[in-house]
């Protein structure tokens, strides 16, 4: 009866014993010569066969997530890069005009992902003037900063024209609209500076309004305004109808905003949002610091009331133009 006990029954059950033990001890390596052999007829071999089975199913499962994770870390690798190409395009030299001193510009884009939709640029233009550039694609990620250079590398092309504004941003559309998807937009802002006189011209293609805070005054800065519709969104009929330039004057000491809306929609733990009247009221509290700084201030202000560990829901781009 014993000996009928051990080869039936405490035998088998040992074999599948040393069986679990060995999976373990592999740490799930070399799966496809793990063998059980349980020829008992029964119940047992039965189990056996399942165990087997599982340790097969075990092993594709691995292939498989060697093949996922690999090629996540492809990926990954060619994001990285993306990311860095994204980051070559836009302005990072500051001072951005080191021989120009009637103007302090700074500016700087955090995209929610990898890489983003958002845009920033400066530039010379014909006649001493200077062109800054503001820009949200819709969407976020590799569609969108494809996008986004295409749109960048057109405007700088059509501004040196020397077209107002409006006009660079009409021309602008209508070689965007045509490469872009009809679930796609831009919204921009093209501002035209002249250093000297301090006299400014723009255009504002359904974009957040720039915000203006004045040396001379307590208030807090005040957005500026003029009609436009996003870039892609209408016929260039349309686009060009609704489009205007609007003109304003920087003084000593005034401070100009352009960002977009992912600082101003960045949300806090309960859901509120930073909002564009917060971020008029920090403008003026910090008018009085050099634009690398106030840029710099507005960010930790954005992080602050984010609070600690919380990500950016959307690309967010802050540029800051002071009149010296």
């Amino acid at each position: 009866y014993y000996y009928y006990v051990r080869r039936i029954l405490i035998r088998p059950l040992g074999t599948l014993h040393h069986a679990a033990i060995g999976l373990v001890e592999s740490k799930m390596e070399g799966l496809s010569d793990f063998r059980v052999e349980v020829n008992t007829g029964d119940e047992l071999e039965d189990l056996a066969h399942s165990f087997q089975y599982m340790v097969a199913e075990l092993n594709e499962y691995i292939r498989n997530l060697s093949r996922v994770t690999a090629e996540k870390e492809r990926i990954g690798a060619e994001l990285d890069v993306a990311r860095h190409i994204q980051a070559s395009m836009l302005p990072c030299i500051f001072p951005a005009f080191p021989e120009r001193h009637e103007f302090d510009i700074y500016a700087s884009m955090t995209p929610a992902k990898e890489v983003g939709g958002d845009f920033y640029d400066f530039f010379k233009l014909p006649h001493g003037k200077i062109g800054v550039v503001i820009g949200d694609v819709s969407g976020k990620g590799i569609p969108a900063a494809i996008l986004m250079a295409l749109c960048q590398t057109k405007l700088r092309y059509i501004a040196m024209s020397g077209k107002s504004p409006a006009q660079t941003l009409c021309l602008l559309n209508s070689e965007m609209v045509h490469a872009m998807r009809s679930d796609m937009f831009i919204t921009i802002i093209y501002l035209v500076i002249d250093p000297e006189s301090g006299e400014a011209k723009f255009a504002r293609a359904g974009h957040e309004p720039p915000l203006l805070a004045r040396a001379d005054s307590d208030e807090a800065a005040q957005p500026l305004k003029s009609s436009g519709m996003a870039l892609g969104m209408v016929s260039e009929e349309l686009f060009d109808e609704v489009m205007e330039d609007a003109s304003f004057k920087m003084n000593s000491g005034d401070v100009l905003v352009l960002y977009t809306d992912g600082l101003t929609e960045a949300a806090n733990p309960e859901g509120g949002e930073f909002t564009a009247k917060k971020l008029a009221q920090t403008i003026s509290t910090l008018r009085s610091r050099n634009a690398n700084d106030l840029n710099d201030e507005i960010i930790k202000s954005v992080e602050s009331f984010m609070g600690p560990g919380n990500k950016y829901g959307d690309d967010l781009t802050l540029l800051t133009v002071k009149k010296i």
